[in-house]
């Protein structure tokens, strides 16, 4: 038996097995940022069914009650072990992540207030793609948001991609100038450089402490190489 609760505290690691749950957008904000320094931009902005697509208002209540979201990503900007930057993670329960244009249009404006507040972005990608509900204007959100990507990256600012999960893939955020790292973090090639750095008997803490330093310290040299 195991208790959410136990669940919660382990961060949704089985301490038994070690086997990974799925965790939610909030979730993986609260692990990452400062505590109470995450402000969220854009909450307000929430899909409409411009091409009255069969279904899609209902798709939308259901996926809305289903993750407790009202879109399929969370933006804003926080502080990692005292420094300042934007932050993104999709909700895979708001229709898998998928993006349409508010989903796009969230994450260029936080690429724009990233590039003029020069800062640095770190982006949880757990999506299925496009959304078919919106048709073009869903295709049309994938040369919005790598432009912004890429006005970014020009501006010497890096991108840091979290690849949360094998099952989906962002296709419509540029690799231009980014840091890719895969999810689960223990699956990565860097913990092991990073393990003499920090010890600790419970070992889903013990990777969560290695993968916020290992942020710090790319953050850190963001502003130093500057």
């Amino acid at each position: 038996i195991l208790f959410s609760s136990e669940l919660y505290q382990n961060n949704s690691t089985c301490p038994k097995c070690g086997h990974l749950f799925r965790m939610n957008a909030r979730r993986r904000i609260e692990l990452i940022a400062d505590e109470g320094s995450f402000a969220e931009h854009d909450s307000g902005l929430q899909s409409v069914n411009r091409l009255e697509f069969p279904d899609y208002e209902q798709k939308l209540k259901k996926a809305k009650m289903l993750s407790r979201e009202t879109e399929a990503v969370i933006c804003g900007e926080c502080t990692i072990q005292g420094y300042r930057c934007c932050l993104f993670a999709m909700e895979g329960d708001f229709m898998m992540g998928s993006m349409g244009s508010v989903v796009g249009e969230k994450i260029t404006r936080l690429f724009e207030f990233a590039l003029a507040h020069n800062l640095p972005v770190i982006g949880y990608t757990v999506s299925g793609g496009a959304r078919m509900q919106e048709g073009i204007l869903s295709l049309m959100q994938m040369a919005k948001t790598s432009g912004a990507v890429l006005r970014h990256s020009q501006a010497l600012t890096k991108f840091v991609r979290l690849l949360a999960t094998d099952r989906y893939f962002v296709q419509f955020i540029s690799l231009m100038r980014s840091i890719t790292l895969k999810m689960p973090f223990r699956h990565l090639k860097t913990v092991s450089l990073l393990n003499s750095l920090t010890q600790s008997e419970n070992p889903v803490i013990h990777r969560l402490s290695i993968f916020r330093m290992y942020i710090q310290q790319e953050i850190f040299n963001i502003r130093t190489s500057r």
